[in-house]
């Protein structure tokens, strides 16, 4: 009960504390919903610009082009755009180049070379995107053309193409083959809108405010003399410690109560199926920053460095951990450096949860014995250099 009391006395100097309402639970609220909305995207895949060059005066080239242009994951230019680049102008734009001899060699069974020409500089992305359709519309027309030698042959160039787009027709209608597709192995898609902003904005700003005020408060409470006086009370110098880590853990329990029920509002969010592994991870997380914020106030002596330098320091493994975009943008050295910090591992297990629906506790254990052992660090380091004033 003494030490519950300790840890109650921390709670409430926050919860009276005026701007830490705002700091702790409007602004974070405030920030998922921005960040997760700038970083949102479609589900819908991005389209390709390309323009079609057909220099093909056959009747196979007007149908391969037809076809081409009938693909969804291309987004074709306007026809103001189009009359420009037929006028001349030198319009940067991705451009498939239809050969004038494309007819003649594919019906003398020629090979024959299609130019995907890239726009300088462009998202190599997107030229493998538009290779991997260019290959998709090329498949389906040898297929067509394989049809169309089984069947009678017509005689004039725009009676084939009319064959051509018949058979073609009723070949993507009834399509042989399915294809599905799903992740295997350690693959996974890179969190991005509300699933990277949620638990980013809650991992941030639970370690922030955790250790800014667990810094803050106790320095002031060296500097005014209120530790001492704490000190001539029936307590040991471990049962204060222990206090102030206690109440540093409940501060931030409490600001992540807040934030998860807001978390649980946005679109597309779900905590996952296992409240064992979720309290789990967030648990040790908590004790962590709480175990952070106290080493904190044990090293630094003024009010002042405890609010700047936990401020700056927080924002920096802040973003290092992966708060504020995904980890799996990162270079492979920078990775690395970012499994020395606590956002790292609260990330990954938030990941988990809400972003690849991972359900088995060992592969969480991980990143709670490790939290836990961060957290056994501050707590040493910190009651090495605890005093009294």
């Amino acid at each position: 009960m003494r030490l519950l009391k300790l840890a109650w006395n921390d709670v409430r100097l926050t919860i009276k504390d005026r701007p830490s309402f705002f700091f702790m639970l409007i602004m974070p609220v405030g920030f998922m919903i921005i960040f997760g909305t700038l970083f949102s995207h479609s589900n819908e895949p991005s389209k390709m610009s390309l323009y079609v060059d057909n220099r093909d005066s056959g009747w196979l080239g007007a149908a391969f082009s037809e076809e081409i242009q009938k693909v969804e994951d291309f987004h074709f230019p306007s026809s103001e755009i189009l009359a420009r680049i037929e006028a001349g102008e030198d319009i940067k734009i991705r451009t498939l180049i239809i050969p004038s001899d494309f007819t003649e060699k594919v019906e003398a069974g020629e090979v024959v070379e299609l130019t995907l020409r890239p726009v300088e500089k462009s998202d190599e992305t997107y030229n493998l995107g538009a290779k991997t359709a260019l290959y998709k519309a090329v498949i389906s027309t040898l297929g067509t053309l394989i049809r169309m030698d089984e069947e009678e042959t017509p005689e004039t160039g725009e009676e084939k193409k009319t064959r051509f787009q018949d058979i073609y027709f009723r070949m993507a209608s009834g399509r042989l083959i399915t294809l599905k597709t799903r992740f295997a192995g350690q693959g996974a898609p890179t969190p991005s809108g509300f699933a990277q902003s949620i638990p980013g904005n809650l991992t941030v700003f639970v370690l922030m405010m955790t250790v800014i005020y667990g810094g803050v408060f106790l320095t002031e409470e060296k500097a005014s003399g209120v530790l001492r006086r704490q000190a001539m009370l029936p307590f040991t110098r471990g049962e204060l410690f222990v206090g102030k880590l206690l109440g540093r853990f409940a501060i931030a329990l409490l600001q992540l109560g807040v934030l998860l029920i807001a978390g649980s509002f946005f679109p597309g969010i779900s905590w996952g199926r296992s409240p064992l592994i979720l309290a789990a991870v967030l648990l040790s997380y908590c004790f962590c920053c709480a175990s952070l914020g106290l080493f904190y106030g044990c090293i630094l002596r003024t009010t002042e460095q405890a609010g700047s330098i936990g401020w700056i320091s927080t924002m920096f493994i802040s973003a290092l951990g992966g708060c504020w975009w995904p980890l799996e943008l990162f270079p492979g050295w920078l990775k690395k450096f970012a499994l020395i910090l606590p956002p790292t591992w609260a990330m990954d297990g938030l990941h988990k949860i809400i972003s690849w629906g991972e359900t088995d506790f060992l592969s969480y254990l991980p990143n709670i014995l490790v939290l836990l052992f961060m957290s056994f660090i501050f707590i040493f380091l910190g009651a090495r250099f605890f005093r009294y004033e």
